[in-house]
């Protein structure tokens, strides 16, 4: 099956630069064209800089915001949200993650795929811990 689609990736992230990256790392597809909206929540370790490293590396187009620390993660994600909507550029599916999440290989592939049999749904996933003990 053809799963070439466009996702935005909406992520918040403060002061979590290794989860992040390795997120990121997990989430990224060359069957996708993937680009990101990411709110750094006022970090001080780092993180906007590997966000801007991760986003060069992998030649993805990445609008990064900054938020005071104040934010929190839904407040971040409403103001990712509102940067998406408020865009030209087209999209096929939004994708919301957590920044301490690492994906499965081909994940996102598998949700594009359900996506595509299934018109109209709204797919999500259940994470789970080290041990594959689901966790929420």
């Amino acid at each position: 099956m053809d799963i070439k689609s466009t996702i935005t990736i909406i992520m918040t992230c403060c002061n979590r630069a290794d989860k992040t990256k390795k997120c990121l790392e997990s989430l990224d597809s060359d069957a996708i064209d993937m680009n990101y909206i990411v709110v750094d929540d006022g970090s001080s370790d780092g993180t906007s800089e590997v966000l801007r490293s991760f986003a060069e590396e992998k030649h993805r187009e990445m609008e990064l915001l900054n938020g005071d620390g104040k934010l929190f993660w839904s407040g971040g994600m409403r103001c990712a949200m509102n940067v998406a909507l408020g865009r030209e550029k087209e999209t096929d599916y939004v994708l919301l993650v957590n920044d301490d999440v690492e994906f499965y290989e081909a994940t996102v592939e598998r949700m594009v795929t359900m996506a595509v049999l299934n018109p109209g749904y709204c797919i999500s996933g259940a994470t789970c811990d080290k041990n594959g003990k689901r966790t929420y």
